[in-house]
C-alpha cells in the first residue's frame, strides 16, 4: 500500500481512541480502503471494489490482528452500530464500505496534500544539500588552517628571496609561542617571514619577535 489518509484531531474524543487496539484495528481497515476503484479476484469470481471498500473475509482480518473470527465479527458489529462501516456478506467474503470515506481521504485534498509533500522533500533536499556545503567547507577550512613550516621550508623561502632572515631563529621564536602572533594563530608564515625581513632591512628588532637586544648580541656571537 502506497500514499496515506489524513485523520482529524476530532479522533481524540472518540471513544476508539481509548481503546489502543480497536484503535489500531480502525487504523487499518481506513489504509485498507481503496482509494479508487478496483476489481478484487476471490477464488474464481472478480468482486467490485469501489472507493472507500475494502474486500477481506472475516477470518482472514482474525489473522492479521491475530485474533479469532468471532472477534472480528463482533468489532465489525461495533462499528456498524455508530455509523462508522457498512458490511455485506459475500461468498468466500465480506466487502466493507467506510462511511464518509471523503473525510479520510479527499482527492482535491491528496493533490493539495502531494503538492505539500512534494515542496517539503524539496525543501528537505535542500536543507541536506546546505548542510553537505556546511560540512563540506568546515571540511576544506580545517584543511586550510595553519600547519607550522618546517625550518628547511624557511630555509628555502629565503633563499628564494634571497634576504638573510636567520630560519632557525625565525623557527624557535614562533615555536616557542605555538606560531602565535599576538592573540590570534598565524595564517601564513610566509607573510611572518616578509615582516621579519622588513624589520630588518629597517635595522630594528622584529616587533612581534620582541628580543631583547642583549639575546640578539649573545645569538651573533653564536
Amino acid at each position: 500500500m502506497t500514499g496515506w489518509i489524513k485523520i482529524h484531531r476530532e479522533i481524540t474524543k472518540h471513544w476508539i481512541w481509548q481503546d489502543p487496539v480497536k484503535l489500531r484495528w480502525w487504523l487499518d481497515i481506513l489504509m485498507s480502503a481503496n482509494h479508487e476503484e478496483k476489481k478484487i479476484n476471490i477464488g474464481m469470481q472478480l468482486v467490485d471494489c469501489q472507493r472507500g471498500q475494502c474486500v477481506m473475509s472475516l477470518l482472514n482480518w482474525g489473522k492479521r490482528w491475530n485474533v479469532s473470527k468471532h472477534t472480528v465479527h463482533n468489532f465489525f458489529t461495533l462499528l456498524k452500530n455508530d455509523n462508522m462501516i457498512t458490511t455485506e456478506n459475500l461468498v468466500k467474503t465480506t466487502r466493507i464500505t467506510v462511511c464518509n470515506y471523503d473525510v479520510y481521504q479527499h482527492s482535491s485534498y491528496d493533490k493539495e496534500t502531494q503538492k505539500e509533500h512534494d515542496g517539503n522533500v524539496l525543501e528537505t533536499l535542500r536543507d541536506t544539500n546546505n548542510n553537505d556545503k556546511n560540512i563540506n567547507n568546515e571540511k576544506k577550512e580545517k584543511n586550510r588552517r595553519f600547519q607550522p613550516p618546517t625550518i628547511d621550508e624557511i630555509k628555502n623561502y629565503c633563499l628564494e628571496r634571497k634576504n638573510k632572515v636567520d630560519a632557525n631563529k625565525f623557527y624557535d621564536f614562533y615555536e616557542s609561542k605555538g606560531w602565535m602572533v599576538g592573540k590570534s594563530k598565524m595564517k601564513d608564515w610566509k607573510a611572518a617571514v616578509r615582516t621579519w625581513e622588513n624589520s630588518d632591512k629597517n635595522n630594528y628588532v622584529h616587533p612581534i619577535a620582541n628580543y631583547q637586544t642583549s639575546k640578539l648580541d649573545q645569538d651573533d656571537r653564536w
